[in-house]
């Protein structure tokens, strides 16, 4: 018995070891490219909201490919969806590396949120399965850990290629999250779960083309897009009433209290997310900072970032989210 529980708090500390290494990478290749954003832009002659969808699309399948994970979790072995996400996520990163258009770039990093969205969904499933309640926190904690190191790595790592060999060998980073897929392969010891719900391929598909074709109609200035979407939202929102098991729960919307949260969390993210994507363009095309510099100059914010989310955890436990989230906004409105 003693044996079998060693065995086990073993495999748990490895993988816990692994998912590490792998949320490093992964959040790393998340927001690697915000550094170099002015180079491509000029490589490929275009506008700041043109190249905005490398990490435009990248957000849109990383969101869309999180929650289909999730619900593919209930039904397929863990070992078998990163098996099959890393792969995608380094095929995505292939194409991006021989890319020679800008679209084929936006492809590939489309392919590798594809496939690095399976990552969130099971490290969250591993504190939970792998660990008993009284070490999940800090189990839990280390993913934290991971998140932030990743954060703060960054803009650092993407000065130093860019500024040494070429910001399109930062696609060669995400290949090294297989070199952990053997050894999850190994310690991941699940079977495939027994739910037979249907998995809404049509709702997210719709809801996914509904946010593009909106955000390409603002990109493009274009009101054939925004009427596409406006077509498509209405689709979505019938397809949400009327599917047994639709994509996106309708009962949820019903809740006030949870829509306004959506909404505020919405608005908060769109202005945490645009702040490291507007900041390098504005350092290149007015200050005339080149990416081997930016990154430095990112570099506290991305520590102080990482360094702060833990911090504001313990905050939310102790004085309540309420507090913690008008703290966070009040520093936002006196930073504006």
């Amino acid at each position: 018995m003693d044996t079998n529980v060693g065995k086990h708090n073993q495999t748990a500390e490895r993988l816990l070891r692994i998912m590490f290494f792998t949320l490093i990478i992964s959040v790393m290749n998340a927001t690697i490219f915000n550094v170099v954003l002015p180079s491509i832009s000029k490589e490929f002659t275009l506008s700041a909201s043109q190249v905005s969808w490398i990490t435009t699309g990248y957000g849109i399948m990383y969101a869309i490919g999180s929650v289909t994970y999730g619900k593919l979790a209930d039904r397929y072995r863990l070992k078998d969806l990163l098996t099959f996400g890393l792969i995608f996520m380094s095929l995505g990163s292939l194409v991006g590396l021989i890319a020679t258009q800008y679209w084929m770039i936006v492809v590939g990093r489309m392919l590798q949120a594809a496939g690095a969205a399976v990552i969130p969904s099971i490290s969250m499933i591993i504190p939970v399965k792998y660990f008993t309640l009284e070490y999940r926190g800090r189990a839990i904690g280390t993913m934290v850990s991971g998140l932030a190191l990743g954060t703060a790595m960054s803009p650092i790592v993407a000065s130093f290629v860019t500024g040494l060999l070429h910001w399109r060998l930062l696609f060669c980073f995400s290949f090294l999250v297989l070199i952990a897929l053997p050894f999850f392969r190994k310690h991941l010891n699940d079977e495939p779960g027994k739910t037979v719900s249907k998995m809404d391929f049509i709702g997210g598909f719709l809801l996914a083309s509904t946010i593009a074709s909106v955000l390409l109609a603002l990109t493009i200035d274009s009101w054939i897009f925004f009427l596409i979407g406006l077509l498509l939202l209405i689709l979505l929102i019938l397809r949400i009433r009327l599917a047994t098991e639709p994509f996106i729960q309708s009962s949820l919307f019903q809740n006030k209290r949870y829509t306004i949260s959506i909404v505020i969390a919405l608005l908060a993210t769109s202005l945490s997310a645009g702040i490291p994507f507007i900041t390098p363009q504005l350092l290149s095309n007015v200050n005339h900072i080149s990416p081997t510099y930016i990154g430095f100059i990112m570099f506290p914010g991305a520590v102080a970032s990482a360094l702060l989310g833990r911090a504001g955890g313990k905050l939310a436990d102790q004085k309540g989210n309420s507090f913690l989230f008008y703290l966070a906004r009040a520093q936002q409105a006196v930073n504006c």
